[in-house]
């Protein structure tokens, strides 16, 4: 035995240990799907089920609330200009894009993220 297997641990006692060790498999993912119809939402939090989970769990900045269409898909509207945004819900963020055109003519967009807030 070297010097440098030595001072690493060994190698081979080690490989052997590893060897027979079973394989685990990995958990599947399981994912809860809300009780409201997505549209072209993303929501990828167990917690949301319901509108209200959303107004309760990620609370609009001031000026904007959510709505649901004739079709009970909800929305993100700003109230005063009655704009309409699509959102995405990943990671404990919601997020929505508010489009605007730069000044070389090109679309951009300014993001929204708001932060999920804890169990109350």
């Amino acid at each position: 035995m070297s010097f440098l297997s030595r001072l690493f641990g060994g190698g081979k006692k080690k490989q052997q240990k590893r060897d027979k060790e079973p394989r685990k498999e990995p958990k599947p993912r399981v994912r809860s799907k809300p009780d409201f119809p997505l549209g072209d939402n993303i929501v990828d939090d167990p917690d949301v089920k319901t509108v209200a989970d959303l107004e309760r769990y990620y609370p609009l900045p001031a000026g904007f609330e959510y709505q649901e269409t004739e079709a009970g898909v909800p929305e993100v509207v700003r109230v005063a200009h009655d704009e309409r945004y699509k959102f995405l819900v990943e990671a404990g963020m919601l997020t929505f894009d508010k489009p605007y055109t730069r000044k070389d003519g090109r679309t951009g967009y300014k993001t929204t993220e708001v932060i999920k807030r804890s169990r109350r």
